[in-house]
């Protein structure tokens, strides 16, 4: 099937699924190798056709913030704590084809887990 989605007889693909322990969701990434797509152009802005975003529920957002800057990735918005909302914090960071990935947590679901 993914070379009919790819219109290309030689598809090749890397897939990686990030799953909870808890079972909780997961979300399933795909790096299409070949043919090679596009990235989005820089001038993109968020609401335009086309546009992605993927936003990812976390505990710890400050760890995995430190993780990335330690790692050099490229940050939209680094650690942002929600005033008055204490473990309520997010961060974006622009993974390698230009999209916003946001990663956040919020103070109740901290409580929960």
């Amino acid at each position: 099937m993914l070379n009919e989605i790819c219109e290309s007889e030689q598809t090749r693909v890397r897939s990686c699924i990030l799953a909870s322990s808890k079972g909780d969701g997961m979300v399933e990434l795909f790096e299409v190798l070949e043919p090679r797509g596009r990235s989005i152009p820089f001038f993109t802005s968020w609401g335009d056709f086309g546009y992605l975003q993927t936003a990812m529920m976390c505990k710890n957002v400050a760890g995995i913030v430190d993780s990335f800057e330690k790692e050099g990735i490229d940050f939209f918005i680094k650690l942002q704590h929600v005033p008055g909302e204490e473990g309520t914090a997010f961060s974006y960071v622009r993974d390698p084809d230009g999209i916003p990935l946001e990663f956040l947590s919020f103070d109740d679901v901290i409580r929960l887990s």
